[in-house]
């Protein structure tokens, strides 16, 4: 395994400058710059940059809050010697972690949260800490769980002034909001999209020649390897196949990359793998994770060695048509046909709706007591159970989670979903990827979440996220047949059996014994444990359960990581 340096500084107005620092940078005697990731100014289908050089020029070129906005997946800290001014960026998306810790007129910062644990004096977790842990399952680890490190929020910018002693966040307007309008040619926008794609790989073609692909099967994926296979003078796709489980669509991916005439690598996730792979999930992702697809994730980033580029189709859904869009829409016109009936009739179906069963008494008393800004702040926690709800209340973790003023830039009832979709799905895709895959020594991009792109998708009018059958996608349906042909998109949908269940009672039956034996991180950091109540109520649960193993694991990494201090004040001074 190849070791990424983390980006990792620590900046002291005694010392006169940047010390201790490691991973990119570049400064001139006034400013020093450093950055993870890649960037490029927005608009611009140039290659990107990984070049702190590159980023302290154009910081140069333009003074104070009038430098240009940028895209790409990044972070970025540059400190002002002359103004005492640590000004730290993070892209739209919030695709990659920026932490600091701050003690007085010192300032730590690191791109991982661990380097921060070590130079704490010790772990000290507030007592609400949990309760800010936002989207039940669907996020890392709160970002208040350790107290005194902070989290830099996406799409913003954080200015910290050593001398004042003062914090400024300013987070930027979104540029997700959309309000499409209500016509709009399917063949043009179609066309639109493809001009996007072309030139987004025509850049990447520049600079790079070796890529990998993540090719699911799906219709965003196999798009992607369409334009790979033009574009790069070796493109592979990878595919995982999990020991034990069917998945029909690796058969569709199987059929792509032949038709594509580029080599295919299907790698074998092993029952053995399950458990050491868990362990490193949540030791890069430093808290629990969203779900347990990570695990295969990670051994897809395993398996992707010397190559330039890692393409992933993340985006299209949320840009395009989701399920998650389809049940709001749905629910949005159930809640118009409910707001016309007269009290006594709304009396009446609640009378009947407790006759139903549990699960469609819940749901029928839902769309008789909420109105849709409910349901879209609810939009990924909703299924949650009864008995996993209880358990939530009972540790003090809340299962749903707010949007906020975030979600009000749009008007239209979808624009609201996919604001959510970003704001409590899409940037936990993307974080967990950019630290799952720290070890392949390559950038990863996403083809679909250009500024190009977005300029398209906010003319994407409501009737063309789903076509007539209720399919999604169908401006990226069609695209996808133009360039593979109708068998990839009329595809047979068969269903197969994910592997939560099974693993949580085999492979990882050790980290759930754990946790409710009260001998793992819960009970030694938070002083929390489950009764047999609470083990009897997440009996059926995958998704909190998954969660609570996860948070049990990475608070026991917390505290080995604080036993192994070292200091974060060594090497010399740079930026003199």
């Amino acid at each position: 395994m190849v070791k990424m340096p983390d980006f990792f500084c620590y900046v002291s107005t005694g010392e006169g400058g940047v010390v201790g620092a490691e991973g990119p940078f570049a400064s001139d005697g006034r400013l020093t710059v450093f950055l993870d990731g890649y960037l490029r100014r927005v608009g611009q289908y140039v290659p990107y940059s990984r070049s702190a050089t590159r980023l302290l020029d154009l910081f140069k070129d333009v003074p104070g809050r009038d430098r240009p906005l940028f895209e790409g997946s990044f972070c970025a800290a540059i400190y002002d010697r002359h103004q005492n001014v640590m000004t730290l960026i993070t892209d739209i998306y919030g695709s990659r972690p920026l932490y600091y810790c701050r003690r007085g007129q010192e300032v730590f910062l690191s791109t991982r949260l661990h380097r921060l644990v070590e130079v704490m004096e010790h772990l000290a977790v507030p007592a609400d800490a949990l309760a800010d842990s936002k989207a039940l399952g669907f996020v890392r680890a709160p970002i208040t769980m350790i107290e005194g490190i902070c989290s830099v929020p996406r799409n913003s910018v954080v200015d910290i002034r050593l001398t004042e002693g003062a914090t400024y966040t300013d987070i930027r307007p979104s540029r997700l909001a959309s309000n499409p309008p209500g016509s709009e040619e399917s063949s043009l926008l179609i066309t639109e999209i493809e001009s996007a794609l072309e030139q987004e790989f025509q850049a990447l073609g520049k600079a790079h020649r070796r890529v990998a692909i993540l090719l699911s099967g799906g219709i965003d994926s196999s798009i992607l390897a369409s334009y790979a296979a033009q574009h790069f003078d070796q493109a592979v796709a990878f595919s995982c196949e999990i020991e034990g489980f069917d998945n029909p669509e690796l058969e569709r991916a199987r059929y792509v990359a032949t038709q594509l005439k580029i080599p295919h690598k299907i790698i074998q996730l092993r029952k053995s793998d399950v458990l050491p792979l868990f362990e490193r999930v949540v030791d890069l992702m430093e808290g629990p994770s969203r779900h347990i697809n990570n695990i295969v994730t990670l051994h897809l980033f395993d398996a992707i060695h010397g190559y330039d580029a890692i393409i992933g189709g993340d985006g299209a859904d949320a840009l395009f048509g989701s399920n998650n869009q389809k049940t709001i829409t749905n629910q949005s016109s159930k809640l118009k046909l409910i707001s016309r009936l007269p009290g006594f009739a709304r009396a009446g179906l609640r009378f009947l709706a407790s006759a139903l069963s549990l699960e469609k008494s819940e749901q029928a008393q839902n769309f008789l007591t909420h109105d849709i800004d409910w349901f879209i702040d609810h939009l990924f926690t909703i299924r949650y159970g009864k008995g996993e709800r209880w358990v939530a209340d009972t540790l003090g973790i809340p299962c749903f989670t707010s949007g906020g003023d975030r979600f009000q830039c749009s008007e239209s009832v979808i624009a609201k979903s996919i604001e959510a979709n970003f704001e409590l799905f899409l940037n936990s895709m993307l974080l967990r990827n950019s630290l799952l895959s720290k070890g392949c020594n390559a950038p990863m991009y996403y083809p679909f979440l250009t500024e190009g792109m977005l300029q398209v998708f906010k003319r994407v009018p409501d009737n063309l996220r789903f076509d007539n059958a209720g399919e999604a996608k169908p401006l990226l349906r069609e695209l996808c047949r133009q360039r593979l042909g109708s068998t990839v998109v009329e595809w047979p949908k068969l269903g197969f059996v994910t592997p939560e269940k099974s693993w949580l009672s085999s492979e990882l039956r050790a980290k759930v014994e754990r946790l409710y034996s009260g001998k793992g991180g819960m009970m030694q950091v938070l002083s929390l444990s489950l009764g047999v109540p609470e083990q009897d109520a997440l009996a059926g649960s995958t998704r909190l359960l998954w969660w609570l193993i996860g948070l049990d694991e990475c608070l026991l990494h917390y505290q080995d990581a604080l036993s192994k201090t070292e200091s974060c004040t060594t090497g010399g001074e740079i930026g003199e």
